[in-house]
């Protein structure tokens, strides 16, 4: 018997029955393959007769005739091959005896591409899942497919896409049996028609359904299938998985233009969630008998639910949350998966070997990681406060014949981490493959067990290990000298996010070429000339480029624009032709453009990867028919083995791009005095001939000082509301900061006060690592209006030192500063900061007249030219009150500067506001009982 059918465009769709026979025939339409329910038309010719009617079937007897006859016979003929009938019907005729019949159409403008045999080798793989339930043997197969391709280019290459419920990453759920499917659709706020639903359907038809228009899916889309399941004739619990009798939920959907970033788009039920709801523990795939199987008694899990009680069971609320609570998902182009919610990455080594992926969920006080290590054995991941192993947090796993083992630890000394007493990490997923180990996993952010690290928005140092080959028993093994490592990140922090890849987008270089001197710090200074545009540009970012071999050289970047007349270009273009290379930032006997170019643009320190700014702001970039801009670039080495002849390369690239934002932006330096800073605008010039020092223009003082052994002494600097006065009555915006000192720096934190009362502060971090200065993105824009008050804190600790640190130039001087990125941008201000009082301070020392040794960059003491460090090596610091130094230097007013470099406002007794308390971060929610309740 054949059929074919036509939909028409008026509603109406239209069929040939052809059935050889010379009786008669009949053809119906089923939700379920039984006759009972049916919608059925039965004809026959006799004696040249025609007998046509439209019935349906209340049970397994003789349909009965419809009250309506929807069905219209068109043609009717019978001859040797047989009976031929046509008719047609409405699509939806409206009556109850009847079906609503829903139809199809194909695409024929693309295909799936095949690319030619000398762009190298393709290969496919045929996957054939067999179902044999009643185990029998010596059936021979050669099923398969022919695939029909043409060199008869269509236009757009097509893919297919799935999406649903995770089949293959997160199975340990309760699933049922399918009977309803569809794909709805959800944007802007609005759900749109389903793209695709079956109410009848029929695990025996599972064809590809074309549909009769094109869906155009579009960015922002959300996807969602829902699959309605019955097992009322199962008597065991159905789990998602891949043999025929366990269950899924997915679309599979083709679709063009080809997306080369996806084919899958799936999440799963919160394994935790379960595992908690059902005491399940731990659970493998036995992928001989592909049955799930608990790890502690190799039982499936049709096995343990044998025994459990679901008549007290909430069946409801399980229903709910399986429906409606979050869910965690992946998507991207397998292999490559990346998860949907994956917020941030890190490769933790430099050979690329160990990627470590996660989402901090902060609402819910969740972490969720993802540990990828190129590697057949096992695999560890700890967080330090210190980049040590002992005091750890650490996580260990690895797959062995199919089983997954994942336990979490903590380390008391260096050795093999014990196992925690509380297992608060939670094994998501573990896979070994020719690419290495997959382990993911989840955590409550703050655990509230002592063995475990409360994560919080603090710089740590997450350590990795891994071996080899698996370990033969339940502990790893040693991982040699070699398969490990330390590298620093902020846990909480949102992804600084990459430069866009949008047209228009330009990039400019800014490189060094010099040997770096043979000596302890070089500042080393060029000047480069903006690329010439022909109308106002946004920079939107920039990248570091460090070269190879170098790292350990390079301290930091700052490029600033130089603030240029119009008859000081001709000197600009001078100074570029006579040094093209560059000149060390203090050499006075060249006369130096770069005194003029104070402005900061951006800064890189140690440990940063750079930045892409929000897409509302960026550099202004003038035109150059407004006149050339110069930018100094200029950067620190830090050379203390005085090794000679390394060369060097590395630099910045900027990007920037004529598809304006929104707003300008800039950057704020507040923070302590550091300094180099020269003193032309200080007025009141005869406070220093008081105490003996020499009252010139160009007089250069130092304000920092730690005495030596001290395991906490703390600097601050304030930009008082004199000073943030300057700014619009609407405020700035604050969405990145980079907290800056140097290797004395233990913890940092800018505060905030308004109209008497301390805010939360705008930036903080409790385990300052010098190592790692990247700017940090601000979770949410903090808005800085007039009037209001900063300070920024630097504990420091001198207990490793000997001799006194002051504040200075060098790697093993320090500095005690706060970079901000706002917009919009204000002309009047691009520094804030105060000191300690220079009076008191030499007063207190009796030091006498102290000069900047430009070459050395150390402070000396006249007239006997020693270094500060060599004068302070006598000092009796036993009979010294340090308390009340410590004091003086954190609470005694202070003298500052505001403003833009070249037009500064000096202010006066500058200290803490007066407010009511302290702003304490919010407490910990641990439970009673608990050590940090």
């Amino acid at each position: 018997m054949d059929q074919g059918w036509t939909d028409m465009e008026n509603g109406e769709i239209t069929f040939e029955l052809h059935a050889r026979t010379q009786g008669w025939a009949g053809l119906g339409f089923s939700a379920n393959g039984a006759m009972t329910g049916s919608d059925i038309v039965v004809g026959w010719i006799k004696d040249g007769q025609t007998f046509f009617t439209d019935r349906h079937a209340v049970g397994n007897e003789l349909p009965l005739v419809d009250e309506s006859q929807d069905y219209e016979l068109l043609f009717a003929s019978e001859d040797e091959e047989g009976l031929t009938l046509r008719f047609k019907r409405p699509i939806d005729t409206c009556d109850e005896d009847d079906f609503y019949i829903t139809g199809e159409n194909y695409p024929e403008q693309t295909g799936f591409p095949l690319k030619a045999a000398s762009e190298g080798a393709t290969y496919y793989l045929l996957q054939v899942h067999y179902d044999n339930p009643m185990l029998v043997d010596g059936i021979y197969d050669d099923s398969g497919l022919t695939i029909y391709y043409t060199d008869n280019l269509r236009t757009y290459d097509m893919d297919t896409v799935v999406f649903g419920h995770n089949v293959v990453y997160a199975q340990r759920y309760l699933n049922l049996a399918g009977r309803k499917m569809r794909a709805r659709i959800f944007r802007d706020g609005e759900e749109l028609s389903w793209i695709l639903h079956d109410e009848n359907y029929a695990f025996d038809y599972q064809q590809s359904r074309v549909l009769r228009e094109e869906f155009i899916l579009l960015p922002g889309d959300h996807m969602t299938i829902e699959c309605e399941l019955s097992s009322s004739e199962q008597e065991d619990v159905t789990v998602g998985g891949l043999k025929t009798q366990d269950e899924m939920c997915e679309l599979f959907a083709m679709y063009y233009p080809r997306v080369e970033g996806m084919n899958v788009c799936l999440t799963s039920v919160d394994s935790q969630y379960f595992h908690s709801t059902f005491e399940l523990g731990g659970v493998h795939m036995n992928w001989e008998s592909l049955e799930w199987e608990l790890d502690a008694t190799n039982q499936t899990i049709h096995e343990y639910f044998r025994g459990f009680n679901w008549e007290n069971f909430d069946l409801e609320a399980y229903q709910e949350a399986v429906r409606f609570d979050p869910q965690p998902g992946i998507c991207g182009r397998s292999p490559n998966l990346f998860p949907q919610t994956w917020e941030r990455h890190e490769t933790l080594d430099r050979d690329g070997i160990v990627n470590l992926f996660w989402t901090p969920d902060l609402e819910n006080g969740v972490i969720t990681f993802e540990l990828h290590v190129k590697t057949q054995g096992w695999a560890g991941l700890g967080f330090s406060a210190n980049g040590a192993m002992p005091g750890s947090d650490i996580v260990v796993g690895w797959v062995k014949d199919g089983q997954s083992y994942f336990s979490d630890r903590h380390a008391v000394g260096n050795e093999l981490p014990l196992v925690d007493e509380r297992q608060d990490y939670e094994l998501l997923f573990a896979s070994e493959d020719e690419e290495g180990l997959t382990l993911r996993f989840k955590r409550p952010i703050d655990t509230c067990d002592e063995d475990d690290f409360y994560i919080t928005s603090d710089t740590w140092s997450v350590i990795y290990a891994f071996g080899e080959t698996d370990p033969d028993e339940e502990d790893p093994f040693y991982h040699g000298r070699d398969n490990r490592g330390v590298k620093s990140v902020n846990l909480l922090d949102p992804q600084n996010g990459d430069i866009p890849d949008e047209p228009g987008v330009k990039e400019w270089e800014l490189r060094n070429d010099i040997i770096i001197p043979p000596i302890d710090t070089t500042y080393w200074c060029s000047v480069f000339k903006a690329p010439p545009v022909d109308r106002k540009h946004h920079i939107i970012g920039y990248q570091p480029w460090i070269m190879e071999g170098n790292e350990a050289y390079l301290h930091h970047f700052v490029v600033a624009t130089c603030t240029v007349n119009e008859d000081e270009e001709t000197t600009f273009e001078q100074f570029m032709q006579d040094y093209p290379h560059g000149v060390s930032c203090f050499d006075y006997s060249i006369n130096l453009p770069i005194q003029k170019c104070q402005n900061v643009l951006m800064a890189w320190a140690v440990g940063g990867v750079g930045e892409n700014y929000p897409e509302q702001t960026g550099f202004p970039l003038k035109p150059t028919s407004e006149g050339a801009t110069y930018y100094r670039l200029e950067v620190h080495y830090d050379n203390p083995m005085l090794v000679d002849g390394i060369y060097d390369d590395s630099g910045l690239t900027i990007y920037y791009t004529d598809n304006l934002r929104t707003y300008d932006m800039d950057t704020l330096v507040f923070g302590h005095n550091v300094v180099y800073t020269q003193y032309p605008y200080i007025s009141n010039l005869s406070a220093f001939a008081e105490i003996g020092l020499d009252p010139t223009p160009n007089l250069v003082l130092f304000f920092q000082l730690v005495p030596p052994g001290l395991n906490n002494f703390m600097t601050v600097g304030h930009c008082p509301a004199e000073c943030t006065e300057m700014l619009p009555p609407e405020g700035i915006h604050i969405f990145s900061g980079l907290l800056h000192s140097h290797l004395l720096g233990r913890k940092m934190r800018a505060r905030i006060f308004r109209d008497g009362q301390e805010l939360p502060w705008i930036l903080h971090d409790e385990h300052y690592d010098f190592d790692y200065q990247q700017s940090r993105v601000l979770r949410e824009e903090f808005i800085l209006l007039p009037g209001d008050h900063v300070t920024i804190e630097c504990e420091l600790s001198s207990s490793e030192r000997e001799d006194v640190t002051v504040g200075g130039l060098k790697t093993h001087d320090e500095m005690c500063e706060f970079f901000v990125m706002y917009y919009p941008r204000v002309e009047e201000m691009n520094v804030c900061h105060t000191n300690v009082d220079f009076q008191r301070f030499h007063a207190t020392f009796q030091l006498g007249s102290v000069h900047m040794n430009w070459e050395s960059l150390d402070w000396e003491v006249e007239p006997t030219n020693q270094t500060i460090q060599e004068y302070f090596r006598d000092f009796d610091w036993e009979n010294f009150d340090l308390e009340a130094y410590q004091e003086a230097v954190r609470f005694d007013p202070q003298p500052g500067i505001c403003g833009r470099i070249t037009d500064l406002l000096e202010v006066k007794d500058v200290t803490f506001p007066e407010y009511e308390s302290e702003y304490q971060p919010p407490p910990r929610q641990c439970p009673l009982g608990s050590p940090h309740h």
